[in-house]
């Protein structure tokens, strides 16, 4: 249910985009209005296109299927297709914070 209303949406502002004025283009693309899941909202420049089997989450999300339809609005939005180089720096950053999380239990103990 939720999807379809966000669908119905992405359609509207997708056939009025060049309509908009920039002012309010730019609150959208500063706003979370991407659902990432029933209960999460995240800025379109959070989200990624699918890319193969790697998860970005939480620092990015990929497009829900069920939106992938409106890719031009998506990407004007801010959503982008995830470069190799991007892949290898979220992954870095996910082994110092895992570093981090295992350091402070072995010094809790």
């Amino acid at each position: 249910m939720w999807q379809a209303v966000f669908r119905s949406l992405f359609a509207y502002l997708e056939e009025r985009w060049d309509q908009i004025s920039p002012a309010v283009q730019q609150s959208l693309r500063d706003t979370p209005c991407i659902p990432v899941g029933a209960h999460t909202l995240v800025k379109a420049s959070r989200v990624y296109f699918r890319f193969g089997r790697e998860s970005l989450a939480p620092f990015m999300f990929e497009v829900p299927r069920a939106f992938g339809a409106h890719d031009k609005l998506l990407r004007a939005l801010g959503a982008k297709q995830v470069l190799v180089e991007e892949i290898l720096i979220l992954r870095g950053m996910n082994k110092i914070l895992y570093m981090r999380s295992s350091l402070r239990k072995k010094t809790d103990v």
